[in-house]
Parts: structure tokens; C-alpha cells; sequence
């Protein structure tokens, strides 16, 4: 007896063509990354890396290696929120939900700090309340994550001045649980490279394998 051939509905076409919905946490793991305007100012035998670790508040942070360069990314769909967080430029990471523990921000203080407390609080609010207002991604297939960058000479352990910002086009999601598996990025500046920059990042691992240090202690103190 012929088996029936069952008909394609367009429910089943729908299924195939809905777009999947972004998950951070996937974009978690290890990745090598390739850098021309870096590699020709600084050759290197070495392999540049970024690995992405998991965070409260849909954040990411990550141990970031240009050879010449590295330091410590926290990234979100929100540049609002990490805007928040670097205006605040709390002493460590707990209060911005990038770290493994949990700590209570029990801090006082008199009324002439209230409306310096007062924006701080409405930026915190971002933190621990609903989540900031995100930006739209620039096509559908891809999901851009901003980020906020500070480095140190790899070399002399010079700290940059300034907290440099960007974003990653993330791509490559499967159903594996691997995650998505490549990004290209791009920088609005570098430390001493002018110009934008681009780079991209090929995922090695599902798991990061470099903690990424403190941000509060990449802070450059001028003066």
C-alpha cells in the first residue's frame, strides 16, 4: 500500500520562514578575531580573542585581546543602559549585574547629595527595574550588540583615556545550542588608530575561557 505524501501548508512555510528570536546568552563563548588596521600597525604571531561571559539585566561582558591592547567590554541591545553604567562608574561590578554575586547597595548620604543621588538612582533604575529601550537592528539577518570598551598597553599596562564605544553584528544562529557563531564589529575609535575600525570574530569555544578584568580598574585617573 503507498504511503500519502503529506501536502506543505502555509502554515508549515510560515514555521521555515519566521525569523528566530534573538537570544544574548547565545552570543556567549569564545571567540579568535582578525583585525587588518591592528594587524598592520602591530604584527603578531599571537591569536587576538574575545570571550563572552554571560550577565544580569541581558548584559554581556568580556575579556578582550587586541595583541597590542586589552581590556574589558560590557555589552547590551541598549546603549541607553550602558551609557547608565558608565556614567555611574560604580566602584565594582555587582551593582551593574556583571558579576558572579550578588552585593546590596546599602550606601547613605546627606541632602546636598540628594539630586546627584537622585540621577543616579533613575540610571540604576535601568539596572534592576524594566529593561532600557533597545535599537532596532540594522537588517534581519544579523543582531547588532553595542558595547563600551576600556584597555591598557598590553605592553607597558598603560591605561586608554577614554571608554570606547561600538558594536557587534552578530550572525550564524543554529539550533545546536552552540550559540551564535561569528560577528563582524565595529569601533567609532581605537586608543591611537583615527577613524573607525573593523574587525570580526570566528566562535572556537561555546564556553569563555578568560575572565575578564574588573572594569572599575580600567579606569585611567588623569591629573
Amino acid at each position: 500500500m503507498a504511503s500519502k505524501t503529506r501536502k506543505t501548508t502555509k502554515t508549515d512555510d510560515a514555521k521555515r520562514t519566521a525569523p528566530q528570536l534573538f537570544d544574548i546568552q547565545k552570543c556567549c563563548g569564545s571567540y579568535r578575531m582578525r583585525c587588518s588596521k591592528i594587524e598592520d600597525q602591530w604584527p603578531t604571531d599571537d591569536d587576538m580573542k574575545l570571550d563572552v561571559w554571560a550577565g544580569k539585566h541581558e548584559l554581556l561582558k568580556a575579556a578582550c585581546d587586541f595583541g597590542a591592547f586589552e581590556g574589558t567590554m560590557i555589552m547590551s541591545e541598549s546603549e541607553e543602559l550602558l551609557d547608565a553604567i558608565c556614567d555611574l562608574d560604580q566602584p565594582d561590578e555587582e551593582n551593574a549585574g556583571l558579576s558572579k554575586y550578588n552585593q546590596d547597595d546599602s550606601s547613605e548620604s546627606s541632602e546636598d547629595d540628594q539630586p546627584e543621588r537622585s540621577k543616579k538612582r533613575a540610571a540604576q533604575g535601568n539596572l534592576s527595574g524594566a529593561p532600557a529601550k533597545k535599537t532596532k537592528t540594522a537588517t534581519k539577518d544579523c543582531h547588532r550588540i553595542y558595547y563600551r570598551m576600556r584597555v591598557a598597553d598590553t605592553g607597558t599596562g598603560d591605561l586608554d583615556d577614554d571608554t570606547r564605544s561600538g558594536y557587534l553584528n552578530f550572525s550564524g544562529g543554529d539550533h545546536s545550542g552552540a550559540g551564535y557563531s561569528h560577528f563582524v564589529g565595529f569601533a567609532n575609535d581605537f586608543c591611537c588608530l583615527s577613524g573607525k575600525m573593523e574587525f570580526n570574530g570566528k566562535k572556537v569555544a561555546k564556553t569563555p575561557q578568560k575572565w575578564p578584568e574588573s572594569w572599575s580598574k580600567l579606569v585611567c585617573t588623569v591629573g
